[in-house]
């Protein structure tokens, strides 16, 4: 496999209210068959969590055709590297998280929205999810903003770093402030995947503000954001001495539809 790039341009249930009469009742049964039909396993069941009136106000969320398989990424993490002193009371890292499933991972843009609270223009985003036979459907993947410290646009809530003592129960765990990516194909991991591209498919980083263009992560390729990176660091100069672990959680609110959630967390002593 190929090495990875260690650095990038800087620059660049609650349930439905139990039916009070035989209308609400077959309207409840309706319903539910209405989105077995339309939604997939996975969204499916996070979907019936929520009131009805937020299920009809989603927008419609197709699967892949009869007889055609969702061809899904898998978001995996790999421990830290290139971990070293950024100056007196910080430490610097590099993080890398990979796609090992059988599709890439695509984010494409919705229209912008305004956030009532803060007047702030967010990019609704979309996962497109391909299927065996050359179908695909888009699925609500979260929201996306333009950051000027790194000049291009960032997918929101993508990682987590975490600080903590390693130990069973470690206390006040120190956080990172950086939980967006601007997700691309920076170096290869297993090539030799089925599927996988032998160069870099998504090798741009949208510029764009407040236009967010199409993103992701290709079979088999991975996406590293180096230790010299705004955002790549934690602070360590109050931390009482003892060993430490760093992990890296990557899509920890479960925004993406994946093959597997249960890899995508990394650990570093």
């Amino acid at each position: 496999a190929a090495a990875i790039a260690s650095s990038r341009n800087s620059t660049t249930l609650r349930r439905l209210p139990a039916a009070r009469d035989e209308q609400q009742r077959a309207y409840g049964a309706f319903m539910k068959a209405r989105y077995r039909l339309e939604f997939p396993l996975g969204l499916r069941r996070s979907l019936w969590l929520l009131p009805a009136c937020h299920l009809l106000a989603l927008p419609a969320v197709a699967g892949c055709p009869a007889g055609q398989a969702a061809l899904l990424p898998n978001v995996r993490a790999l421990p830290a590297r290139d971990i070293a002193m950024l100056n007196a009371g910080n430490m610097k890292f590099s993080a890398t998280s990979w796609n090992s499933g059988t599709g890439k991972l695509e984010l494409v843009p919705r229209s912008p929205t305004t956030d009532p609270a803060t007047g702030q223009q967010k990019q609704q985003v979309d996962q497109r999810i391909y299927c065996s036979g050359g179908a695909f459907y888009d699925r609500p993947a979260g929201s996306a903003d333009y950051h000027s410290t790194h000049n291009h646009v960032h997918y929101n809530d993508y990682a987590n770093y975490i600080l903590e003592e390693d130990t069973a129960s470690p206390q006040n765990p120190r956080k990172g402030t950086k939980t967006t990516f601007c997700i691309m194909d920076t170096g290869g991991i297993n090539t030799q995947l089925t599927g996988a591209s032998g160069s870099a498919v998504f090798n741009w980083c949208p510029t764009q503000d407040p236009d967010f263009n199409t993103q992701g992560m290709s079979v088999g390729w991975g996406d590293t954001y180096g230790a010299n990176l705004s955002g790549q660091s934690l602070r360590i100069d109050d931390l009482a001495p003892g060993m430490y672990r760093l992990r890296h959680v990557f899509d920890p609110k479960g925004l993406l539809l994946e093959a597997d959630e249960g890899d995508n967390e990394s650990c570093r002593l």
